[in-house]
């Protein structure tokens, strides 16, 4: 006698699920700013729960079931819920959904990047004098602001960040 074992997601529709899109906490504040900014209705909270399990989520993947309910689940739950299923559907389903993860995380690090960088050139505007007064790291007829100017031009994203850390704690020393 063989037994049926069901997906974990067939309380929230029947078998297959196709991946439909990913949003990010990030996203749906954009979303509300904009709501607000135009005068609509909006909430201040973008979290919500997972259709699955109940827990409280910041990133939704939305999933459409084959009869075409469509559901959200965090990040766990469609991992455990497409980890161990053998069928194309599903494969393919989990290999949508965590390239949508994937591209999420890079665009909240980016952001949070790109703030850093903003903070950095606030920091550098403001400490012009100070950055003027201190000495070059190796030559000594040159600035600090010299030092930070040639290497802001020379550096990408993360050497920039690292700028701004070393020639922060330069001038608090």
């Amino acid at each position: 006698m063989t037994t049926k074992i069901s997906h974990p997601f067939s309380h929230l529709g029947p078998a297959p699920y196709r991946f439909v899109s990913a949003s990010c906490s990030d996203d749906r504040q954009a979303a509300m700013n904009e709501r607000k900014n135009e005068g609509l209705v909006y909430s201040e909270n973008t979290s919500g729960s997972c259709d699955h399990c109940g827990m409280c989520i910041q990133d939704f993947y939305y999933f459409r079931a084959a009869d075409g309910t469509k559901f959200k689940v965090g990040s766990v739950c469609y991992e455990k819920g497409f980890i161990s299923e053998e069928t194309y559907a599903d494969r393919k389903a989990l290999a949508q959904a965590t390239t949508a993860k994937r591209e999420m995380a890079t665009k909240k690090r980016h952001s949070k990047e790109a703030a850093k960088i903003s903070e950095a050139l606030e920091f550098f505007k403001a400490n012009q004098e100070a950055l003027d007064a201190a000495p070059h790291p190796r030559f000594s007829s040159k600035s600090l602001n010299d030092y930070t100017s040639y290497m802001w031009d020379q550096c990408g994203t993360t050497g920039k960040i690292k700028l701004y850390k070393t020639v922060k704690e330069a001038l608090e020393a």
